[in-house]
């Protein structure tokens, strides 16, 4: 290979989509490498990094036959960052809970204390979040969370599939996120939750919806970290859809 065509290679984060890719498969995943949603915005097609979609089969009773119970979406953006990342965080919200990305679930039902199972959501128990980031990068970092919240709605929007939706961002190519809590530098860190506002357009109906979003800002030396969390919000999403025993 001509060395300006490796260099190429080596610095379009092709390798990072494909290897995300890979685990998503060893993971039961069915992922989808460069899926298509149209731009709310623009009315443009535009492209996101991978989806992933997971059913959870199950039955609602030992003497009920298996069905699929609800799925997981996963909406995927991989950027190789060259720059430094300072996120600024601070306390998590007590709202948090309304960032869990459903359809068709009983929203009432996920919230209920003490054992709905949103309450050990790791979007709930995180102790803080990101709001504001800084870098030389701060384009590639906005196109990144926004793409995968607009392929989310996008989705959302078009197919109002019974589950649990989670926009993700895999980075590498930096070590990790300087992260700033309370303006005070408690080093890096491998995995973040930024959380930001985002108003689109629906797509059915057509009329602007703002909503609270958190998208997990994740190395890739710690997607295997997340995949378990999301597995084991799976576990208790399926208690919850069942009526089976709660348990934390």
């Amino acid at each position: 290979m001509e060395p300006e065509l490796e260099k190429l290679v080596k610095e379009s984060g092709h390798n990072l989509h494909l290897d995300v890719y890979e685990i998503l498969k060893n993971g039961k995943w069915k992922a989808d490498l460069a899926a298509y949603y149209v731009d709310d915005i623009s009315d443009k097609p535009r492209e996101v990094d991978i989806q992933a979609v997971r059913p959870f089969l199950g039955s609602r009773a030992p003497s009920e036959s298996i069905e699929t119970l609800f799925s997981t979406f996963l909406f995927v953006e991989c950027k190789w960052f060259k720059k430094p990342i300072a996120i600024h965080s601070l306390e998590n919200s007590d709202v948090a809970n309304t960032a869990i990305v459903t359809a068709n679930i009983d929203r009432k039902g996920l919230t209920d204390y003490p054992y709905g199972p949103a309450n050990y959501h790791h979007y709930v128990k995180a102790g803080h979040v990101g709001k504001l980031y800084v870098s030389e990068e701060h384009n590639e970092i906005f196109n990144a969370l926004t793409g995968a919240v607009k392929s989310l709605c996008f989705h959302l929007g078009t197919r109002q599939e019974k589950g649990f939706y989670y926009p993700i961002v895999v980075f590498d190519g930096i070590n990790g996120l300087y992260d700033i809590f309370n303006r005070k530098d408690n080093g890096i860190v491998e995995r973040a939750i930024i959380a930001f506002n985002y108003s689109y357009r629906d797509v059915a109906s057509h009329k602007p919806i703002t909503r609270l979003f958190y998208v997990d800002f994740v190395h890739r030396k710690k997607l295997d970290e997340l995949l378990k969390d999301i597995q084991a919000e799976e576990m208790r999403a399926y208690k919850f859809v069942t009526g089976a025993p709660p348990f934390p």
